[in-house]
């Protein structure tokens, strides 16, 4: 079963599983007073175009999500928050 939401796809064998899923990943996105979604570091969490800010302060956007490394390896290009860019 897949969901779609704000440009966000869950995946779930069950729809139990899939609300579960959808209610933990929606409470671990914490957003910032600039709307900044907050980011540690794993696999792309969006599809569609994101505008985002690095590690070493520069943002940039709106871009595809999937064209970025997500996952944090300690580089300041390091993505640590994202915004949905609208369409």
């Amino acid at each position: 079963m897949k969901y779609t939401k704000d440009n966000v796809t869950y995946e779930a064998d069950t729809a139990e599983e899939l609300v579960a899923l959808v209610r933990a990943f929606e409470s671990t996105r914490e957003k910032d007073d600039g709307g900044w979604i907050k980011w540690g570091g794993g696999d792309c969490p969006v599809d569609g175009e994101v505008v985002y800010k690095m590690r070493n302060g520069i943002t940039g956007g709106p871009h595809p999500a999937r064209a970025f490394r997500w996952e944090h390896i300690g580089f300041p290009c390091d993505i640590i928050a994202y915004r949905v860019a609208k369409p």
